[in-house]
C-alpha cells in the first residue's frame, strides 16, 4: 500500500521534529559531561584550597556565558549568607553585602534549596549601580542540605538564562560543595592537627626550663628565613612543622640533663645529641610526618662537617634542616643556656 504525500510530509516532520530534540537532548548532555570533566580536571591541578571559590565561579560565569558571579557560603548560627568569592565584580564590598535566609533571589534560593531564574531583574523590583539584566542562583547543597548559593548574572539588555543554564550552573554546583564541603573538613583536621602539634612542642619546651618558647621561636625564624627565599607554601608548611618538632626527641633525654644548672659533661652532651635520632623513630610511623622527619635528623649537621648524627656536609644536609639549623643556632645565642 503507497503512503499518500501528505500522510509521507506528516511522518517526516514528526521525525525532524523528534531528532531536533534528540540532538538539543544530547547536546545539553555533551556540555553536561564536558563541564564536569572540566571541573573534575581543575580540581585535581589545584594546589591550595582557597583556590577553589575563584575556580568554582570562573567555571560557572564561563559555561553560563554571563557577566559575573558570586559564591554566598551559608552562616546557620547568624541564618545569613555570606560572600565568599565574586568573579567578574568590583562594586560590592564582601564585608558589608549580608543576604539574609529567604530574603531576595539569594536568599529565597538558600530557603527552599532550589534554583531560581529571574530573566526581568527591573520587573522584580532589583536596582544595581551596575545594571543586572538576568539572574541565575543554584543551590550549593551536601547531602540535601543546602550550605551556600552560587549567582550568576547578566548585564547586557536581551540577554537570558535558560533552563539549560541551569542544569549546567546546577551540575557545577553539586561538583563544587563536594570540594568545598572536603575543603572545610581538611581545613578543621589541619588545625586541629596543628593544635596538637603546637601543644606537643609546648610539652616538649616544658621539660627544658632554658629553653622555654623555643620551639615556637625556631618555628618562627625558620619561617621568615623560607619565605625569605621564596620558598614554595609546601615547603614553608613542611619548615614551620620541622620547628615545632624539631626537638620531640627530648622526649627520651633524662630530665637530669635537660635542668642541670651548669655545663654538660662529654657524656652527658653525647646523651643530648641523641634527641635527633630518638625524634626520628618517634615520628617516623606517623605518615602525614614523613616529610618533616630529614629536616629533624639533621638539623645539627654542619654545613662544613662535623655535626651529628650523620656528619653530612654541604648541601647533602637537606634545605629545611638547614633552615633549622640556623633558627636554632641564633636562638641558642640570644637566650640564656647554662651550658
Amino acid at each position: 500500500m503507497i503512503c499518500p504525500p501528505e500522510k509521507l510530509s506528516e511522518e517526516l516532520d514528526k521525525c525532524r521534529t523528534e531528532l531536533d530534540a534528540t540532538i538539543t537532548e544530547l547536546s545539553g548532555k555533551y556540555e553536561e559531561l564536558a563541564l564536569l570533566y572540566d571541573i573534575s580536571e581543575s580540581l585535581g591541578s589545584l594546589q591550595h584550597v582557597y583556590d577553589l571559590t575563584d575556580m568554582i565561579l570562573k567555571k560557572a560565569v564561563e559555561h553560563g556565558d554571563a557577566d559575573n558571579g558570586i559564591l554566598f557560603m551559608l552562616d546557620k548560627a547568624k541564618g545569613v549568607l555570606n560572600i565568599k568569592g565574586m568573579y567578574g565584580i568590583d562594586w560590592l564590598d564582601p564585608q558589608k553585602h549580608v543576604v539574609r535566609i529567604g530574603h531576595g533571589v539569594v536568599g529565597v534560593v538558600a530557603a527552599i534549596g532550589k534554583p531560581v531564574i529571574q530573566n526581568d531583574i527591573r520587573a522584580a523590583g532589583m536596582k544595581r549601580d551596575k545594571p543586572i539584566t538576568a539572574l541565575l542562583c543554584v543551590p550549593l547543597k551536601v547531602k540535601d542540605e543546602v550550605m551556600g548559593v552560587i549567582s550568576v548574572a547578566h548585564g547586557k539588555k536581551g540577554k537570558t538564562f535558560t533552563s539549560v543554564d541551569q542544569k549546567l550552573l546546577s551540575s557545577l554546583a553539586g561538583q563544587a560543595a563536594i570540594a568545598l564541603e572536603n575543603a572545610r573538613l581538611y581545613q578543621e583536621s589541619k588545625k586541629m592537627f596543628m593544635s596538637i602539634i603546637a601543644a606537643l612542642a609546648a610539652t616538649i619546651d616544658a621539660k627544658d626550663p632554658y629553653t622555654h618558647g623555643h620551639s615556637r621561636r625556631v618555628t618562627y625564624y625558620s619561617m621568615v628565613i623560607a619565605e625569605g627565599i621564596d620558598s614554595s607554601p609546601e615547603f614553608i608548611e613542611t619548615v614551620k612543622l620541622a620547628g615545632l618538632l624539631h626537638d620531640v626527641g627530648k622526649i627520651g633525654i633524662s630530665e637530669a640533663i635537660l635542668r642541670k644548672g651548669g655545663a654538660l659533661t662529654d657524656e652527658e652532651y653525647k646523651h643530648i645529641m641523641d634527641h635527633t635520632v630518638i625524634g626520628v623513630r618517634i615520628l617516623g610511623h606517623i605518615d602525614t610526618l614523613k616529610h618533616v622527619i630529614p629536616a629533624i635528623k639533621h638539623h645539627h649537621e654542619r654545613y662544613g662537617g662535623g655535626g651529628y648524627p650523620d656528619r653530612l656536609k654541604g648541601d647533602d644536609i637537606p634545605l629545611a634542616a638547614r633552615i633549622l639549623s640556623i633558627a636554632d643556632t641564633f636562638d641558642a645565642m640570644t637566650t640564656d643556656r647554662p651550658y
